[in-house]
């Protein structure tokens, strides 16, 4: 499991990866109920890179674009 890392910290963390000369892939979205069907999108999208970034849809933004009730989890669990 990776670590992490808040958006204002984020520009830093991935200087250190690619002054390190590590490839760093991006993803995002809301990961409120986690499945099988996430696991195997995020192992894939780790393969193609020595890094992952994965962002976290803020809870309001589920809420606008899903619905009112979402997410069941809240963003801190979903990090």
């Amino acid at each position: 499991m990776g670590q992490v890392v808040v958006r204002g910290d984020l520009a830093a963390a991935v200087a250190v990866l690619r002054a390190a000369g590590r490839r760093i892939a991006f993803t995002n979205g809301y990961f409120d109920l986690m499945h099988v069907g996430h696991a195997r999108y995020l192992a894939a999208a780790r393969a193609q890179a020595d890094a992952l970034v994965v962002a976290v849809n803020a809870d309001a933004t589920a809420r606008r674009a899903k619905d009112p009730r979402r997410p069941i989890q809240p963003q801190d669990d979903r990090a």
